[in-house]
């Protein structure tokens, strides 16, 4: 029987980040969005989680979401059975990264009611490398439109203040795959390789030539990751 995945989205991400990578996955996984873009606090994104655990115990969370999956799973004991988290860590924001993301939240205040990440954001997010640059980009922009800075306000400041979840990885009771891409600059991989070593029943893997938006950037090269962990359980 395939399993039924939960999908948490990273920040300014709707449905439309997983779209390649379903249709890369077919028949092999069952998915369903976890739409915490709808929330307006931490409580009500991580209770949505939370939620959807009761339908089926195997989440997957992207970027902040990764995050958030991860502090809903070192409180759920056993009745998680599954995790995977792509391009996320557990650490809290450093001083510096919170000082510059409280700016930002003012500037958000100042735009009304479109955003525009600017290219040289962009091209932290995607890896130059990439030959579906266009195409990624594209899609993130077709996200910003959908969702407005409204939403990108909202997730930045609920998760300004996130707790450090790395003294808590020891807890994790189920299988968890760690994927990132070695083009990531908003996510290293040496990160990644502690959050291995911490987790008890951890396997990292890393995407060559990927940047930060794994699902948009190699649906097909993470799809056959997912379907190898999925099915070895």
């Amino acid at each position: 029987m395939r399993p039924l995945v939960q999908m948490v989205p990273g920040t300014l991400c709707n449905q439309r980040l997983w779209q390649g990578l379903t249709q890369q996955l077919g028949q092999a996984v069952a998915c369903e969005h976890i739409p915490i873009e709808t929330q307006t606090t931490l409580t009500s994104m991580r209770g949505l989680i939370q939620d959807s655990m009761q339908q089926s115990p195997h989440l997957l969370g992207f970027s902040m979401g990764g995050y958030l999956s991860l502090s809903v799973a070192v409180e759920a004991g056993n009745s998680l059975q599954s995790l995977v988290v792509l391009a996320s860590t557990a650490s809290a924001l450093p001083p510096q990264e919170m000082h510059q993301r409280a700016h930002f939240i003012k500037h958000l205040d100042s735009i009304g009611e479109v955003y525009t990440m600017p290219k040289q954001r962009l091209q932290q997010f995607i890896s130059p490398k990439s030959p579906a640059f266009k195409d990624v980009a594209t899609s993130i922009r077709l996200m910003e439109q959908e969702l407005g800075p409204q939403v990108l306000k909202m997730q930045i400041s609920e998760t300004l203040a996130r707790a450090d979840l790395r003294d808590y990885l020891h807890q994790l009771q189920c299988p968890v795959l760690l994927i990132g891409g070695d083009q990531d600059s908003l996510v290293s991989v040496e990160s990644l390789a502690a959050m291995e070593q911490a987790i008890p029943n951890a396997q990292l893997k890393i995407l060559a030539g990927a940047g930060h938006m794994l699902p948009l950037e190699q649906p097909y090269q993470l799809s056959q990751l997912l379907k190898e962990f999925y099915s070895s359980l």
